[in-house]
């Protein structure tokens, strides 16, 4: 239990001690801001559980490593702290997201079917992506999102996200990424050998880091050009 939580979150995993912490007013409800008790807990705790399996391990750790490899856009070169900023964008909404899509379906793989009906009941209680907090967060997190929303909720992301991002998650799902991320039917059975375990996750690891990922640097940059126009605009510029 973590009372210091905002009231707004679920909760968090920590990796380093294996520990989960939740927000006790988002279980036990709070009727002086209005919040209902959570009616399915095993959800949040199966999906946090989620992070700790070995096979989301491998590819957290793998996305985790690639940050060394990814080259830093001139407009984010220069500054450490910039540049520290850029690469914890990508692991904190990218790559946790990522994470967040394999783990969901790992860990509601056949035969764990309650195991998947808890999840999925847990998200639904969420709610759709709505356009007011679309607007509140930047183009890489609205995609990232939408991405994760889509996968419970059945609604027109084209009325909800940024046009520039929407078309950007439409080529995700074209590109068969997402289908690759979810796919959980060679985890169902037993591996002919460690090379097969291997190239699967491989696959997956491709699919970050050959269209999910350029498509979040887009975005990033969309971003800054946006907030660059808007701070030129603020101070009078022509």
């Amino acid at each position: 239990e973590d009372p210091t939580i905002q009231p707004e979150k679920t909760g968090y995993t920590r990796l380093d001690t294996r520990t989960i912490y939740y927000n006790p007013i988002y279980f036990y409800g709070s009727k002086e801001i209005g919040i209902e008790p959570e009616p399915h807990p095993e959800g949040f705790f199966y999906h946090e559980a989620g992070h700790h399996t070995p096979d989301v391990v491998i590819l957290q750790n793998r996305m985790l490593d690639d940050l060394k490899n990814i080259e830093i856009p001139e407009s984010y070169r220069g500054d450490p702290q910039t540049e520290e900023r850029f690469l914890q964008s990508i692991y904190k909404y990218l790559d946790n997201s990522i994470a967040d899509i394999w783990l969901e379906s790992y860990m509601g793989r056949r035969p764990y079917y309650p195991v998947r009906q808890a999840i999925t009941e847990y998200q639904k209680r969420k709610g759709e992506m709505t356009q007011a907090y679309a607007k509140k967060i930047t183009k890489p997190e609205q995609l990232m999102q939408g991405l994760l929303s889509s996968r419970y909720q059945d609604q027109d992301l084209a009325e909800v996200l940024d046009s520039d991002v929407y078309d950007s998650y439409r080529r995700i799902i074209k590109s068969g990424a997402m289908r690759v991320l979810t796919d959980t039917g060679a985890f169902e059975n037993y591996f002919a050998s460690p090379s097969d375990h291997k190239r699967l996750l491989d696959r997956k690891f491709a699919a970050y880091r050959e269209v999910l990922l350029p498509e979040y640097l887009k975005l990033l940059e969309a971003e800054l050009e946006e907030r660059k126009q808007q701070r030129h605009e603020g101070t009078g510029g022509a």
